[in-house]
């Protein structure tokens, strides 16, 4: 998660367009035989245990890091003592169970690799180590199955793992026993006459049975759990059914489970007048305002929006106010019906003609007052003129060093129909608009265009356009950058987000299952990139490993291709460059690192040694060769990849389309669907951002 933010920062910055490009002189671009990684640096520290994830704060996005920094989370008081915060990543770091109660636990830490076992002080607290990662990661989390007595006393317990370069004592850091307590309830808020699926999250809340809310008109039955794995505090899934004449107001709730009645205390479910929320189109970015729950759209486009909110379910109709705009709900599938807010799919299609401005969006629910007029919000739909936002590749840079090609993706309003890109003086950028693979996509999802970078391009930024059938557009202050090589990053961490995100796929089955992933990843990247300028202050990344430690790390940057070698600065650590793929603008450096168990403490700087001679092998500009009549098309096999180039000769241009089959890609359904988490973690992103939709019921 933390090296995903590294990407999110770029590729906010990109979006913002990277003007200040002036000191960019126009010289050729010679690639270095080595690269300083300046400040960034491997930092060597003691073993050490940061964090404990036990399920109960799933509800939190930041919680969702394995390695538990981020947003802060809600503190847990036990026994009247606040226990000691974390001070590297705010929020609890400590993991909590109720006396009689058994099931895993993530701890994360430095150096707890090759983990055997775990010992509880005190009595009443038995555990046993499932996993500790496997041999290539330097920090895998340790996943503890905990056994918690009937008879435990409440109250913290340290705990020691015991590894093969010594036992790592928690300190600071402690298991909790604490009595059955509700913290959070998703979704929250619902309207009458409203039926669907809501979570509750908090501590001890294992084999629940029945819940029952204070009030008049919402009824909640408790479903069996279906997850083949569970945390010691599972979520409890509550179908929900809201009469039409509920009053509005909060609800206090009582969770009966089979060892207690649980009192929701300070949280509460709220009955409220249906309203929406936002609409999400694929970009939702304005320059000068930032991320916008707000949408727009360019005329004669047309695509899928995400239109989320309380109380829609069951919408029959979506028209926009005004002409130029025609809307047709889209089917959801039976799991997205199951939620007691489900995200609305609607197809637009926006006229050559329409007019220019903001539309309301209008829902027709089966449920007073009827209609939902997304103005009630603050919330609009805009026809606006096309336009660029940002350029980036897939890590979130604008830039790429001479020889390099790849991916990149152009972000911004009525770029779907663009057949090709060309970049301005002083040139040496060559590129093809790839072909949509989606059968849905939305509305303004990221153009996706290839690029080669001549190795004889002179540094400095390029504006570029986009031919459409409309009509060009222009980049306007948006650039990319012929760079020199650069560090940005080293990361330990890379698995630890691919192991959590495995806790919460077996945790969550019934969503996975349904869930369209890859638009889902693109939605949550989205949305996480948009946050980033909030959440970059308290962000490092994770680079610290622990003496007698050995395992994978990556280095990111700009025009890293061509790594070979690698050598850190003092005594004690070793690295070996793995195999590189030369298929990204910017690929990852993965590197195979040693520690010595007798390394000095401290921070190590690097120097990575490139190859003069890498270029990309894939070069657009040899599609002009004679050997290839006009309009044949050439494929280029690349690793699993099928590239595929369609060209044509027009005015002593070329444009060529590219489209990608990977064999071991599958067919994700893209109709549009976004988990409540996601769309609950937009709304309250959106209250602390936004007075006005604070303001709203």
């Amino acid at each position: 998660m933390r090296l995903r933010r590294w990407r999110s920062i770029g590729v906010l910055v990109a979006l913002l367009g990277l003007e200040g490009s002036s000191s960019w002189q126009g010289v050729w671009a010679h690639a270095p035989e080595a690269v300083e990684s300046g400040e960034v640096v491997l930092r060597i520290g003691r073993p050490r245990i940061l964090s404990i994830q036990d399920g109960s704060r799933l509800f939190d996005v930041g919680s969702m890091n394995a390695m538990g920094a981020g947003r802060k989370g809600p503190r847990i008081e036990a026994q009247d003592t606040i226990l000691s915060q974390w001070s590297s990543g705010g929020g609890d770091p400590n993991g909590y169970g109720r006396p009689g109660a058994s099931g895993f636990i993530l701890i994360s830490g430095i150096g707890l690799s090759g983990a055997t076992g775990i010992e509880f002080e005190g009595r009443g607290v038995r555990g046993e180590v499932v996993s500790a990662g496997t041999p290539e990661e330097l920090n895998p989390p340790v996943l503890v199955r905990v056994m918690i007595e009937p008879t435990a006393e409440p109250g913290p317990r340290a705990f020691t793992i015991m590894t093969s370069r010594g036992p790592v004592r928690s300190e600071g850091v402690a298991f909790v026993i604490a009595e059955p307590k509700i913290l959070a309830v998703l979704d929250e808020e619902g309207a009458p006459g409203s039926r669907g699926r809501i979570e509750i999250f908090g501590i001890g809340l294992d084999q629940a049975r029945a819940v029952e809310f204070d009030g008049v008109g919402v009824r909640g039955t408790v479903v069996p759990s279906e997850a083949g794995f569970e945390f010691v505090n599972p979520i409890v899934e509550v179908d929900l059914d809201i009469a039409e004449d509920a009053p509005l107001g909060e609800r206090a709730f009582v969770l009966e489970t089979a060892h207690a009645r649980v009192r929701s205390e300070g949280v509460r479910f709220r009955v409220v007048a249906p309203r929406i929320d936002g609409v999400w189109e694929g970009h939702n970015f304005r320059p000068g305002e930032g991320f916008r729950l707000s949408g727009e759209g360019a005329r004669d486009s047309f695509g899928d929006v995400l239109v989320f909110g309380v109380g829609l379910g069951g919408a029959t109709e979506v028209t926009f106010s005004g002409s130029g705009v025609e809307a047709r709900l889209m089917p959801g599938f039976p799991e997205q019906q199951q939620e007691l807010n489900p995200v609305l799919t609607v197809h637009v299609t926006i006229a050559p003609d329409a007019p220019l401005g903001e539309r309301a969006i209008l829902v027709v629910v089966p449920r007073p007052p009827g209609r939902v007029d997304s103005r009630d919000t603050g919330i609009t739909f805009a026809i606006v003129e096309p336009r660029i936002d940002g350029i980036a590749d897939r890590r979130g840079f604008n830039e790429a060093v001479a020889g390099a090609c790849g991916d990149a993706e152009v972000h911004g309003v009525g770029l779907q129909e663009a057949t090709a890109i060309t970049f301005a003086e002083p040139g040496g950028i060559r590129g093809v608009v790839r072909s949509e693979t989606s059968n849905a996509p939305l509305l303004n999802d990221p153009l996706r265009v290839w690029l080669s970078v001549d190795p004889r391009a002179a540094i400095g930024p390029r504006a570029f356009s986009l031919r459409t059938p409309q009509g060009e557009i222009a980049s306007g202050p948006v650039v990319f950058v012929v760079s020199v090589p650069r560090i940005v990053g080293l990361s330990t961490e890379e698995r630890i987000p691919a192991a959590f995100t495995l806790l919460w796929a077996l945790r969550s089955q019934r969503v996975t299952a349904s869930l369209g992933r890859g638009r889902f990843e693109r939605l949550f990247r989205t949305f996480q990139s948009l946050e980033a300028r909030r959440m970059a202050d308290g962000f490092t990344p994770g680079n610290e490993v622990a003496p007698a430690s050995s395992g994978e790390a990556i280095i990111f940057g700009v025009g890293l291709i061509g790594a070979q070698a690698i050598r850190f600065s003092g005594d004690g650590v070793t690295a070996t460059v793995r195999a590189i793929s030369l298929e990204e603008l910017n690929p990852i450096v993965p590197v195979h690192v040693e520690i010595e168990a007798g390394a000095p403490m401290g921070e190590r700087s690097f120097l990575l040694t490139l190859s003069l001679s890498g270029s990309c092998p894939y070069d657009v500009r040899d599609l002009r060769g004679g050997d290839f009549p006009l309009s044949e098309r050439l494929q280029i096999l690349r690793g699993r990849d099928k590239i595929t180039f369609s060209v044509e000769r027009e005015d002593e241009a070329l444009s060529a389309s590219v489209s990608s089959h990977t064999e071991s890609a599958r067919p994700w359904r893209t109709s549009g669907i976004i988990t409540k988490s996601w769309a609950s973690a937009v709304r309250r992103a959106s209250r602390r951002s936004s007075p006005r939709i604070a303001s709203s019921p």
